[in-house]
């Protein structure tokens, strides 16, 4: 039975006498995996993470940060190969990646993958676009790249995840990198030597910590595109004869499990990353439906359930409080206040997501524009009455998180919401995460309503196309 009837993703024929081995297995499943190797459900899977990753870079086209980046980068000029999205400029692959990823995961509503604690498309598909389009590959390439980039995420992310000790790095720069290197060295058609050396120059180069996410400051959302930039320069120094390392994975004093924060023991074997799995990374990749950090989502489910449930408006509320993990989570559990960022705090902010969701019962790119938390008094208000509580000023809720409404009648009212909850995954989902799209093109003005119908349909069909830049260079992505 061949591979594209089976959805087993290729595993590891190698001894694991040495970490160099995991290096060289990651490199050959990245440029040897043949495109038939791939199955139908792999591929349609990387169909739908295109087609979310690009209504997401919509979307935040011209969030806060983007504007800047852009402009730099068209400052700086150079060799014209790749097309900025929505501006009909090129510029080089690396700028192009890094650019066009800041617009995607400006508004933290890209895709995340659950085992490796990442966001994969924001640094992989600007990554194998920009690359793409440089060497005019065709789109059935740009989607086998886009597949295998997930991959060796995915793979590296699951044992790094494995023997994780703290939060303080951002998996979706440190270990998107890799990914982003794997799909760039395959469209550039790199050796398996070269993929090795490459795969070890982003390790020199990888970071990614979350200062800036727990500071609030724009440069959250620059970070997958240091990868997708990073990961697309260390493709092309190795395809110019540059080593690197092979020695990453584990076992090293220096290599990846001991450094950012993953230092448990053992260190993994080519058999624990290359182990026979029953899906592809891609099929694995949840989708997010509200626009802002998870931990913030069990907080608005309760919120959203109270506020149908008993009609409730912001002037009716007194007081909220919040209790559960999100209040001891530094992905969340900010006050809301004056913020020299404000759309950044608003979605890393349990509090403004609580209040967000009372008022318009969803939390979506709409409600985190800047003119609109600039002008919804009601909501600011509201976050401001807005308590995170301990476990000793309120019962113990475990894994629970319940929210408490305090009415100024003297009512009050309680829900409790599970962790997790509203992520879209694939082909379960694939109708809504197509809404999703069609409402973050209509958001961002780009696109006449009357065409994103033919825009859902180029996209998914983007395998038949001859020429990447036959896509890239459709009125879509060159903008108005």
């Amino acid at each position: 039975m061949s591979a594209t009837d089976t959805n087993v993703p290729p595993g590891a024929a190698q001894p694991a006498e040495s970490t160099d081995v995991i290096t060289h297995a990651l490199a050959r499943l990245a440029v040897e995996t043949r495109a038939e190797e791939i199955p139908t459900a792999a591929r349609a899977a990387a169909r739908m993470a295109m087609l979310d990753a690009l209504g997401c870079a919509a979307a935040g086209h011209d969030a806060p940060g983007v504007g800047e980046v852009t402009d730099l980068a068209l400052y700086w000029g150079g060799r014209e190969e790749s097309r900025i999205w929505f501006r009909n400029r090129k510029v080089p692959s690396p700028a192009a990646a890094f650019v066009n990823s800041v617009q995607l995961h400006a508004l933290d509503f890209d895709d995340y993958h659950p085992p490796s604690d990442a966001h994969v498309t924001s640094a992989l598909v600007p990554a194998v676009l920009a690359v793409g389009e440089a060497v005019t590959a065709p789109g059935r390439d740009v989607l086998a790249a886009l597949v295998v980039g997930c991959e060796v995420v995915g793979r590296m992310g699951r044992v790094c995840m494995a023997r994780r000790v703290h939060k303080g790095f951002l998996p979706a720069s440190v270990i998107g990198g890799f990914g982003a290197v794997a799909a760039a060295c395959r469209l550039l058609g790199c050796s398996v030597a070269e993929t090795a050396a490459a795969l070890g120059i982003w390790y020199a180069d990888a970071s990614g910590n979350r200062q800036a996410l727990f500071d609030r400051t724009l440069t959250k959302r620059i970070q997958p595109g240091i990868a997708a930039r990073g990961g697309v320069v260390a493709a092309h120094l190795a395809r110019a004869g540059i080593t690197g390392p092979h020695r990453i994975v584990g076992g090293a004093e220096a290599s990846l499990t001991r450094l950012y924060g993953y230092d448990r023991e053992p260190s993994p074997t080519v058999d624990d990353v290359m182990a026979p799995r029953t899906q592809w990374a891609v099929q694995e990749l949840n989708y997010k439906t509200f626009a802002c950090c998870g931990v913030s989502v069990p907080a608005m489910l309760a919120a959203i359930s109270l506020a149908e449930e008993h009609g409730l408006v912001p002037e009716q509320v007194a007081e909220v409080r919040v209790f559960g993990p999100c209040v001891e989570s530094p992905f969340g559990n900010a006050a809301w206040t004056d913020h020299p960022t404000p759309q950044v705090l608003a979605q890393f902010c349990v509090p403004y997501a609580v209040a967000s969701a009372i008022r318009n019962r969803r939390f979506g790119p709409e409600e985190i524009a800047p003119a609109r938390i600039a002008a919804d008094h009601e909501v600011d208000a509201l976050a401001r009455r807005i308590r995170l509580c301990q476990p000793e000023q309120g019962r113990q809720c475990g894994n629970d998180t319940t929210v408490e409404v305090v009415l100024r009648d003297g009512r009050r009212l309680k829900a409790s919401s599970l962790p997790g909850g509203r992520c879209l995954t694939t082909p379960a989902d694939d109708e809504r995460i197509i809404d999703k799209f069609k409402r973050n093109v209509e958001f961002s003005g780009l696109v006449d309503a009357a065409a994103v119908d033919g825009l859902v349909e180029a996209i998914l069909d983007l395998e038949s196309c001859g020429n990447i830049i036959d896509f890239t260079a459709s009125r879509y992505l060159v903008g108005r």
